[in-house]
């Protein structure tokens, strides 16, 4: 089917919506996420109604402003390491930059680190 004078915008963007629907792309995964989420949480609420577990679940939901914080000043102590290192260690390849810099003292954090990363300076003493 050839056009007579060239696709408008409006042409381009109703193509562009007709693929999308011929594509069919539905994204699975997040709703059945979703599901399992509103599921889990109907399960807490209604566990909430007994004695035994309501006082755990409700020390649990307290508990989530204090987790917040701890993550946030966690990421600020992280940045803050990997700004350091970045200036002292350049030469050290996994400090090279500073996202590398922060997954390397996420990887350390969580007890997977690799001191051999330093050789460089034991290599280069006379």
């Amino acid at each position: 089917m050839m056009l007579s004078t060239p696709p408008t915008e409006n042409h381009m963007y109703f193509q562009a919506y007709k693929d999308n629907i011929r594509d069919n792309e539905i994204n699975i995964q997040f709703y059945s996420g979703m599901t399992a989420a509103g599921n889990c949480l109907r399960l807490i609420i209604s566990l909430m109604m007994f004695e035994s577990y309501g006082s755990i679940i409700s020390t649990t939901m307290f508990m989530f402003f204090d987790v917040g914080v701890f993550i946030v000043i966690w990421y600020l102590v992280l940045m803050m390491f990997s700004m350091v290192a970045l200036f002292v260690f350049s030469e050290v390849q996994s400090l090279e930059s500073l996202p590398d810099a922060m997954l390397f003292f996420i990887n350390a954090s969580f007890g997977s680190y690799n001191l051999h990363v330093f050789d460089i300076y034991i290599e280069a003493e006379p």
